[in-house]
């Protein structure tokens, strides 16, 4: 009698992979699902606070800083902006933190960002940071609100610092815009200009000089 031909031989599906029934071949896992063990006939789903962005893993790893999993997913959704995360494994966008009054958090950010001088974010979960109006200003970073313009100066739209009214001009009004805001000093006065921006050092007012018929009366007396 001839012989029977031997039966095919049966392997144990890889981890990473899973076999279903009638399979020829193990399959691997699709993004978003793991299997750690062999003979598995259906792949794992990452939970939640994890991803997997690769096929035919054993494993799925923490969710990174800047996002969440909700669980079977390929990659982080960022969180939303006015938020951020700085840790690993969040699983809902409720977890991601407020932005703070004073800083800005764009979309998927890991930390916040101080605004910078000229500019504020009065409230929380800001997106961006908002410039100084003109007449107003802001010399420090993460600044909640701007600071009037004083008087002897004017402030451009996202000022720094306060600019001086020019030498023949004066400020004597605050929230000046700009130096055509500033009134020229009067005929028989001057106006010198601070070589500084700050509120103290700016030239407010007018002084009328002495004439010399003044200097020599006041000498003789």
């Amino acid at each position: 009698p001839s012989e029977r031909p031997p039966l095919p031989l049966r392997s144990a599906c890889d981890p990473g992979h899973f076999c279903s029934l009638g399979a020829t071949e193990p399959t691997p896992c699709m993004p978003g699902r793991y299997m750690h063990s062999t003979s598995a006939s259906a792949c794992e789903i990452c939970a939640p606070g994890t991803f997997q962005g690769r096929s035919g893993q054993t494993h799925c790893v923490a969710c990174e800083p800047g996002g969440y999993c909700e669980g079977g997913g390929a990659r982080k959704t960022l969180c939303p902006a006015g938020t951020y995360n700085d840790v690993r494994g969040l699983s809902n966008a409720s977890q991601c933190k407020s932005c703070t009054p004073g800083h800005s958090c764009s979309i998927g950010s890991v930390g916040r960002t101080k605004c910078r001088a000229g500019y504020f974010a009065a409230t929380e979960r800001a997106a961006d940071c908002h410039e100084c109006d003109a007449g107003k200003y802001q010399d420090i970073v993460g600044g909640t609100e701007c600071k009037d313009c004083p008087m002897g100066g004017y402030c451009p739209m996202g000022a720094n610092a306060v600019k001086p009214c020019r030498e023949g001009t004066f400020g004597n009004r605050t929230n000046l815009r700009n130096a055509g805001d500033c009134d020229q000093c009067p005929l028989g006065s001057a106006c010198v200009s601070s070589a500084h921006t700050s509120s103290q050092d700016a030239v407010a007012w007018c002084f009328r000089p002495l004439t010399y018929a003044t200097m020599m009366s006041t000498a003789t007396s």
